[in-house]
């Protein structure tokens, strides 16, 4: 058993996966956050990211993936008013077309992006995803190491956190 840390992308389209996935590989390791060989670097044994100093590898997954590793898989909930979306109806109506459809909340009726619902263990699908093998980075809080943080700036564009334990 391990614990992971998964970091989506969801605004990278398909062409431009493998593209993608080298360019946030190489500001890993430009940055420290990895070597060469996607182990840990510096800046994460630095900034207390590790489990107990050690973590393992980081992979970068330039290509379609369909995510369903979060802990406990449960619906995400409404942004607006906490009401949480039953799973099955993801399970059931998922379409590779469109991965984020916009969803009416039963609670209080507003129209929300599937994947601006709040939640860190639903089922996510993202061109560009980032697993972090052992990590100790428990949230998507300021108060966590900023490696998040700093590929939101370097990167651009709309990034989830998800913690899974397989």
């Amino acid at each position: 058993m391990s614990d992971s840390v998964f970091l989506f992308s969801f605004d990278v389209a398909e062409a431009d996966a493998a593209a993608e996935g080298k360019r946030l590989g190489d500001w890993l390791v430009r940055t420290g956050w990895a070597t060469p060989l996607m182990d840990p670097g510096p800046r994460a044994l630095d900034t207390g990211a590790l489990f107990n100093g050690r973590g393992g590898k980081l992979t970068v997954h330039g290509e379609p993936r369909l995510n369903m590793q979060g802990v406990d898989m449960e619906g995400p909930t409404c942004p607006y008013c906490g009401t949480q979306k039953d799973i099955d109806w993801w399970l059931e109506e998922y379409d590779d077309d469109d991965p984020y459809p916009v969803l009416q909340c039963e609670g209080c009726g507003k129209d929300v992006a599937y994947r601006d619902w709040v939640g860190t263990a639903h089922p996510i699908a993202s061109n560009l995803t980032l697993e972090l093998e052992d990590w100790d980075i428990q949230s998507d809080s300021p108060s966590e190491p900023p490696l998040l943080a700093e590929i939101r700036e370097e990167m651009g564009g709309h990034w989830v956190f998800m913690w899974a334990h397989t």
